[in-house]
């Protein structure tokens, strides 16, 4: 392996807006399509922060500042996963590639001082393209220097780890640290 991929959201930190929504929105089974509706909107950058907060208002009707705040509140960030990476640097070329905006995605990895882990960092927002597109799994590799075959990916939606496996990528379905530090130790990461 010449490269390591990562997602970030569901894998360095709970995929929060989602954990709240489905946390705090009572008929949450309902709006789903809705609310996915809004979430690809803002990872295709069609919506800032702010949109993004007020749109999700609009279809539960919390008050977006209780909506934002919440969000927030979720955020856990996983150390041992940024420990793990921090790990690998030098060893593999190491992206980062996320469905998310600059704006939010760039807040937690400056507030966490991740930005000096990653040799590329790619944000769905920033290229119109989302997971499991293929042309966003092209712009990592080519932004990497990789090919496909000298790559692992790791995400926490089966979806993403299928499009990567499709495009020639051994791709890891994200579940848990431990787990994850078996398949690399499986696959001679570690």
């Amino acid at each position: 392996m010449k490269a390591i991929i990562f997602d970030f959201y569901g894998v360095f930190c709970a995929d929060v807006t989602m954990r709240w929504f489905e946390k705090n929105v009572p008929n949450h089974d309902e709006l789903a399509a809705d609310f996915a509706s809004i979430c690809t909107q803002s990872d295709l950058g069609q919506l800032t922060k702010q949109a993004f907060f007020e749109a999700f208002h609009d279809l539960v009707g919390i008050p977006t500042q209780v909506i934002m705040d919440g969000v927030k509140a979720e955020i856990v960030m996983n150390h041992d996963i940024i420990d793990l990476a921090r790990s690998l640097k030098g060893r593999y070329k190491l992206g980062l590639m996320s469905n998310a905006t600059e704006e939010w995605l760039g807040e937690l990895l400056r507030e966490n001082n991740m930005y000096d882990i990653f040799d590329s960092v790619v944000v769905s927002a920033n290229i119109g393209i989302a997971k499991p597109d293929k042309g966003i799994y092209e712009h990592t590799l080519l932004q990497l220097g990789a090919e496909p075959a000298e790559t692992l990916f790791i995400d926490d939606r089966q979806v993403n780890v299928d499009a990567g496996n499709a495009y020639g990528i051994k791709s890891i379905l994200y579940t848990d640290y431990e787990s994850l530090v078996a398949q690399l130790a499986h696959e001679a990461i570690l």
